[in-house]
C-alpha cells in the first residue's frame, strides 16, 4: 500500500497524463514525487499570462522577438511557444500536487541518461517508488521506418527504464509502476516500434516481479487516453474503429485502485481492444481450413464443465472458436450475427477424443458498400476408422460496425419467489464449477420464462486456454444456456443440454465482472424439448446479445450426471 512517506521518482510526470496520475496519487495517498523532464524550468515572461489562448500567446512571442531586433520566423515562434507552455504546465502540476496534499519537486534530466539522472537526484532522500511514464511516438508503416525512428521510440521506454533502475535499484523499492500500452498487447497499425518497446516493458515487469518479490511491480497497458498523445484527429480515427478513449478521471481511478489492491497481477490491460482498421472487402469468396488439438490440460476451465466424469466443450466455446477464426480472417470486422448454431456431436474429452479438430470457413457473401461479410463455419474430426465426424456448425456475419442495441420490451426485474444462484450450483440444477458460475440470483420464474442476474468474475488468460474471450465471450455467454437448465429443472424436474440456436445478434460484448440480466421467454416446451428466446441486457433493458430459437433437449436421465460429485467420483 502506498503511504505518505513514499517518494516516487517519476519520468514524464510533470506534464500530460502522467501528471494527472501524480496529482491523483497525491490526493489519495499524500506521498511525494520527483518529477523528471527534459524542459529546463524557467519562469515564463511576464507578458505570457496564463489566460492567453495559443493564438494570442504566439502574437506576443512574435512581438517580443521583433522588439529584440530579430525576425519572428515561424519556427522560432513555435519553439518559444512550446517552451512557455511546457513551463506553465510544469508549474501547474507542482501547484496541483501541493494543493492535493502531496509534495513535488521538478528535476531537469533525460530519463535515458543514467549519469544525468544520478546528478539530478544526488541530494534527495531515499526513493521508495518509480513510475515510468515517459514515451515518444514515430508512427509510420514499418516499411517506412528508419533506425532513427526505432531509437527515438525505444530510447525513452527501454533506455529510460534501464537508467531509472540503475539509479533507484528495484531491490530497494516498494513500488514500481510502468506505463506500457495496449499497442504492445494487441499491436497497432503504424506502431511496430512502439508495440515492441511496450511489450519489452511488459516482459521486464514480469521478470522484475519474479526477481524482487518485495517490490510491487505493476505494468499498466493503457489504451488511448482522452488527451496526451491522442489528438482530435487520432481520436476520430479511434472512433471509426470502435476504440473507446479512456477518460482522464477514469484512468487515474484505475491506477489508484490497482495501487490499493492486494497484488491483482503484474500486467493489466486497460481500455477496449485495439482493433485493426477493417480492410475493404474485395476478391472472390474464399475457403479457409485450420485445425487444432484440444486437451483438458490446455483449457483449465474445462475442469468446471464436467458432465459425469468427463469434461465437455461448452457450445459457446465452439461458437467462440468459429467467430474468432472469422475475425482473424477479417481483422477489424466486428461480430454482428451467429446464426444456425448446431451441436451435432459435442466434443467430449474421453477415449474417443480426436487427435485434431478441423475448422472450415467458407465465405458465402461479401457486401463491400455495407462492409458486411458472411461465412459458414464447420468443426469436424476424423474417426479412428477414417470417417468424418461433424461436431458444430454456424453461419457468422461480420461487419465494419454493429447496429445500435435495442431495448428489451416488457422489462421486468422485480423479485418474485427469488433464489440465490449458489443454491442452484449446489443442488445439481447446474453442474458448472467455480469459473463458470455466473448466475447470481433468479429474480423470478414461471411457466412463461425467467429473469436472472449474472456476473462472472474474470478468468485468467491461462484458464481461458484456447478459447480466449474476445468480441464474443464464451464464458459469460454460457450463462444463457444455464438459464435453460434452470427453467427446465423448475418446470419438469429434469436436466437439459443445449442443441443450438436459430439466430444470435450481438450489439455489445459481454464483459467479465459486469452485472448482466438474462431474460428467457419460452416459445415451446415439452418433457423432451425446450425452445426459447434469451436476451442478455443491462438494468435499463439495453440488449447486448439476443438469442432466438434456443433449443435444448430435456431428459430426466441426465439428472444423475448433473449431480455427480467431482471430488469423490460418485453420484450424490
Amino acid at each position: 500500500m502506498v503511504g505518505a512517506d513514499d517518494l516516487f521518482l517519476v519520468s514524464g510526470g510533470a506534464r500530460g497524463i502522467t501528471a494527472a496520475c501524480v496529482v491523483g496519487m497525491a490526493r489519495r495517498f499524500g506521498c511525494g514525487f520527483l518529477l523528471l523532464g527534459r524542459t529546463p524550468l524557467a519562469p515564463p515572461p511576464e507578458w505570457a499570462g496564463l489566460g492567453l489562448d495559443d493564438a494570442a500567446l504566439k502574437q506576443r512571442i512574435a512581438a517580443d522577438i521583433t522588439a529584440r531586433g530579430e525576425r519572428p520566423l515561424p519556427a522560432a515562434i513555435q519553439r518559444a511557444w512550446r517552451d512557455i507552455r511546457a513551463n506553465q504546465e510544469i508549474a501547474a502540476t507542482l501547484r496541483a500536487v501541493q494543493d492535493a496534499g502531496g509534495r513535488a519537486r521538478y528535476l531537469c534530466a533525460d530519463v535515458a541518461d543514467e549519469a544525468g539522472l544520478r546528478a539530478a537526484i544526488a541530494d534527495v532522500g531515499p526513493i521508495t517508488g518509480v513510475i515510468h511514464g515517459a514515451g515518444a511516438l514515430a508512427d509510420k508503416r514499418i516499411e517506412q521506418k528508419t533506425g532513427a525512428d526505432f531509437d527515438s521510440v525505444l530510447g525513452p521506454k527501454i533506455g529510460g527504464l534501464r537508467a531509472l533502475l540503475a539509479v533507484a535499484p528495484p531491490g530497494g523499492l516498494r513500488h514500481l509502476v510502468i506505463f506500457s500500452s495496449a499497442a504492445g498487447f494487441y499491436g497497432n497499425l503504424g506502431q511496430s516500434d512502439y508495440a515492441i518497446a511496450n511489450e519489452i516493458l511488459n516482459k521486464a515487469s514480469l521478470q522484475l516481479q519474479r526477481d524482487h518479490p518485495a517490490c510491487r511491480v505493476l505494468s499498466l497497458n493503457w489504451g488511448p487516453w482522452d488527451g496526451g498523445m491522442v489528438t482530435p484527429a487520432i481520436k476520430a480515427l479511434f472512433a471509426q474503429r470502435q476504440i473507446d478513449v479512456i477518460p482522464v478521471d477514469g484512468g487515474v481511478e484505475v491506477l489508484l485502485t490497482a495501487l490499493e489492491a492486494d497484488r491483482p497481477g503484474v500486467q493489466l490491460v486497460v481500455g477496449s481492444p485495439m482493433r485493426a482498421a477493417p480492410a475493404p472487402l474485395a476478391g472472390e469468396l474464399i475457403t479457409q481450413r485450420s485445425s487444432r488439438q484440444l486437451s483438458v490440460e490446455a483449457n483449465p476451465f474445462l475442469a468446471d464443465h464436467m458432465i459425469g466424469i468427463h469434461a465437455v466443450l461448452p457450445a459457446t466455446a465452439a461458437a467462440s472458436w468459429m467467430i474468432d477464426a472469422c475475425q482473424r480472417l477479417h481483422p477489424g470486422y466486428r461480430l454482428r450475427r451467429c446464426d444456425g448454431l448446431q451441436v451435432l456431436k459435442g466434443v467430449v474429452f474421453d477415449e474417443q477424443l480426436a487427435g485434431r479438430y478441423r475448422l472450415e470457413l467458407k465465405e458465402t457473401a461479401k457486401d463491400a458498400p455495407a462492409g458486411i461479410v458472411r461465412l459458414d463455419a464447420l468443426i469436424s474430426s476424423v474417426t479412428a476408422e477414417g470417417r468424418p465426424r461433424y461436431h458444430y456448425r454456424a453461419s457468422i456475419e461480420l461487419g465494419r460496425a454493429v447496429d445500435a442495441p435495442p431495448t428489451l420490451a416488457g422489462l421486468d426485474l422485480a423479485e418474485r419467489d427469488a433464489c440465490d444462484g449458489a443454491a442452484l450450483y449446489a443442488d445439481g440444477t447446474l453442474f458448472h464449477g467455480p469459473s463458470l458460475r455466473g448466475v447470481q440470483r433468479v429474480l423470478h420464474i414461471d411457466g412463461s420464462g425467467l429473469t436472472l442476474r449474472c456476473a462472472l468474475p474474470a478468468l485468467s488468460a491461462e484458464a481461458q486456454g484456447q478459447f480466449p474471450a474476445g468480441d464474443f465471450n464464451p464464458f459469460v455467454a454460457d450463462a444463457l444456456f444455464q438459464s435453460c437448465l434452470i427453467w427446465v429443472r423448475r418446470t419438469y424436474d429434469a436436466a437439459s443440454l443445449p442443441l443450438g440456436w436459430a439466430s444470435a445478434e450481438q450489439y455489445l460484448p459481454l464483459a467479465f465482472d459486469t452485472p448482466t440480466y438474462l431474460t428467457l421467454a419460452v416459445r415451446e416446451a415439452t418433457e423432451q424439448r425446450l425452445v426459447a428466446d434469451i436476451a442478455a441486457h443491462d438494468a435499463a433493458g439495453r440488449v447486448a446479445l439476443q438469442l432466438r430459437g434456443v433449443e435444448a433437449a430435456v431428459s430426466r436421465q441426465l439428472n444423475r450426471l448433473f449431480a455427480h460429485d467431482r471430488a469423490t467420483g460418485s453420484p450424490r
